[in-house]
């Protein structure tokens, strides 16, 4: 009986100087020289465009939402991250920035929110955004991107609402 004691106190006593052990080496400080900037791949994603009728002329006051796009794979439906909203200015001119790691795109919905106050009542327009061009900070010596995914002109055209006569 004495015998099977010691050993499950000699056990213990293992158990016990591992979780010790383990617990002393976190505590350690290793010097390694890490880049903060450089350490994960951050770009500024940039997207300006105009808003405009069907005839070019520009529509002032319309709310933009731009969030970043991922695709759910189990149901195949559009999610949209971290929405940011928007309006165009008076020439119909709207511009997106935002700092984030790499996104494989954003998606533009596009809505008139004053009814005809802008020139009539338009729909709804959604687009999607993925050809960015990249540009590397000169600054940045390792391996992995940082700096600008612009896509420019990414311009948006309205449709005139048509009434179906039931409103």
């Amino acid at each position: 009986m004495k015998y099977k004691n010691v050993g499950v106190k000699g056990f213990s006593w293992f158990i016990f100087m591992i979780l010790a052990l383990s617990a002393i080496s976190g505590c350690f400080y290793f010097d390694v020289d890490y880049p903060i900037g450089d350490s994960s791949p951050i770009a500024n994603y940039r997207i300006t465009g105009n808003v405009s009728d069907e005839n070019g002329n520009p529509i002032d006051n319309i709310r933009i939402v731009i969030g970043e796009l991922y695709r759910n794979t189990q149901t195949n439906s559009a999610i949209l991250y971290r929405p940011d909203t928007l309006y165009s200015d008076a020439s119909g001119f709207y511009m997106f920035s935002r700092d984030s790691v790499y996104v494989n795109g954003f998606r533009i919905i596009a809505k008139d929110i004053d009814g005809s106050a802008n020139g009539g009542e338009f729909e709804n327009d959604t687009v999607d955004v993925s050809n960015f061009q990249y540009i590397k900070d000169s600054n940045s010596s390792n391996i992995w991107y940082k700096g600008m995914a612009i896509t420019e002109n990414k311009n948006i055209t309205l449709k005139i609402k048509i009434s179906d006569g039931n409103e």
